[in-house]
């Protein structure tokens, strides 16, 4: 029976029916400690080509731009805002008819905490979107976690 489940699966993707969500970016999260109680969270998406990872700050016509978002803790404060780095590019888009602002190969992103009492678990979530010229992925939610430690 699972035999005849993967080869209906197959016959389904082979036509177009049935296909795997596409996920073309990998996000790599680590920390750096830059003094006593303050951290930097470095959040890296390295994007295969020929897509595209649309910018925290794009056109509001334009496809979903990147949030990063943090979940709220008692002992973690967030410095500032999301700092975002990498090559931008920027382009009009047809579809839908206004600017876009987007990274091709890589983006790095970067947020300061200051942490109270560690040891204490740092939760968030990357919500992003990629495309190419041709088709557009769904949006996505990856939620992480960074377990900060003193010392």
């Amino acid at each position: 029976m699972k035999s005849m489940s993967k080869l209906i699966r197959c016959f389904l993707e082979l036509f177009g029916v049935f296909k795997e969500p596409l996920d073309p970016v990998e996000w790599c999260f680590t920390l750096e400690k830059e003094k006593e109680h303050s951290y930097n969270v470095h959040i890296t998406g390295f994007i295969e080509s020929p897509w595209r990872l649309c910018a925290q700050h794009s056109s509001e016509n334009g496809p979903l731009p990147t949030r990063i978002r943090f979940k709220e803790h008692s002992d973690i404060m967030l410095v500032g805002t999301v700092k975002e780095m990498g090559d931008l590019k920027e382009e009009f888009d047809y579809t839908f008819q206004a600017n876009t602002h987007y990274y091709t190969t890589s983006v790095h992103f970067v947020q300061k905490v200051m942490v109270f009492s560690p040891p204490v678990m740092l939760q968030g979530r990357v919500i992003y979107m990629a495309y190419t010229n041709r088709e557009y992925a769904d949006p996505k939610i990856l939620e992480f976690q960074l377990e900060i430690h003193e010392g």
